[in-house]
């Protein structure tokens, strides 16, 4: 008598594909009827029984082959693996036929093996596993592309409803320099959906999108801090020198907006700077004295860029909340 959670691994219940990929690796990738090894894509579910028999039928069977009285043709003890080549001539089958029983018999002693494995499909780790593997595919192979079209549908429709973050590192030139910066930027669905538009309607990237904020960015940074610097108490003059020792910037937020003439795209995100700038120090007494400060300038940035048909506009980026820590604070000018 079938029982608790085994009632659910049926043929019928809901998506078959999980079912299907179990049989065949549970009958060691072979058809049932032929025994002949059979690639996943040419695999079908085979009804040993057929699931149209008429009920007087399935009763005389059941005697013959000594068949439970709760015998479900739908269970996986009624269901195999079948090569395409195998399963349109089984209609021709004697169900009679002493081989039925054999097969049938072969079922019943893999139907715990099935039940198992489909109500474990799916347990934590096994989906990561699965989504390497199709990420590792090679999808020049005409076999696997196949399998992979046959799926991507469902799977696409699965991931449309999770929420997830995903990742990328971009390559940003500055002002049309060789210069690049590289710059993290996570996304969200409406992230995904953004660089989508960016790349579909746009013609662009977002390497384009975040050029003119991030040049911006860099330009309103470096000012700050030589200003801050220049702007330390002290007696005598202070004039501080060039240079940043680091800059690490995230895009935490990518999103758009219609407009009558254009598109906004919103841009939000955090920076941290390092900046081991050369200050030097001019007493009319002693002379020129050079000292190093070391500082760390960090913050939130929000910038919105416009597109129009003649390209990407972006407007003032708008720094919020700055820290400046200067790491060597004991250093006294005055």
């Amino acid at each position: 008598m079938v029982q608790g959670r085994e009632r659910g691994v049926r043929y019928g219940n809901g998506d078959n594909a999980v079912l299907r990929l179990v049989l065949w690796q549970v009958w060691d990738s072979k058809c049932c009827w032929c025994g002949e090894p059979v690639e996943y894509r040419n695999a079908q579910i085979d009804h040993i029984i057929p699931k149209t028999v008429r009920h007087a039928r399935l009763q005389e069977l059941k005697v013959r082959f000594g068949l439970a009285d709760d015998f479900d043709p739908h269970d996986p003890q009624n269901l195999a693996p079948i090569c395409v080549r195998c399963n349109p001539r089984k209609s021709d089958t004697d169900y009679e036929a002493p081989f039925l029983k054999t097969v049938l018999d072969c079922a019943d002693n893999r139907r715990a093996a099935v039940i198992s494995r489909v109500l474990s499909f799916g347990a934590s780790g096994k989906v990561a596993e699965r989504l390497l593997i199709a990420r590792a595919a090679g999808l020049s192979d005409q076999a696997i592309r196949e399998e992979f079209e046959e799926h991507a549908p469902l799977l696409a429709r699965i991931l449309s409803l999770v929420d997830y973050q995903s990742f990328v590192l971009v390559d940003v030139a500055l002002n049309q320099s060789e210069r690049c910066q590289a710059v993290d930027v996570s996304l969200d669905r409406r992230g995904r959906a953004t660089k989508a538009l960016v790349e579909e309607v746009c013609g662009s990237d977002l390497g384009s999108l975040l050029g003119q904020p991030i040049a911006q960015l860099i330009e309103d940074l470096d000012e700050s801090i030589q200003s801050d610097f220049e702007y330390m108490d002290s007696d005598a003059p202070v004039r501080a020198g060039d240079g940043r020792e680091y800059l690490t910037i995230n895009v935490d937020t990518v999103d758009f907006e219609r407009t009558d003439k254009s598109i906004r795209f919103l841009l939000r995100g955090s920076f941290s700077a390092g900046m081991p700038t050369s200050l030097l120090l001019s007493n009319p007494k002693d002379g020129a004295e050079q000292l190093q400060e070391g500082a760390t300038l960090s913050g939130l940035v929000q910038c919105d860029v416009h597109w129009t048909f003649a390209g990407f506009e972006a407007s003032e980026c708008l720094l919020e909340e700055l820290v400046l820590d200067n790491c060597s604070s004991q250093i006294h000018l005055n």
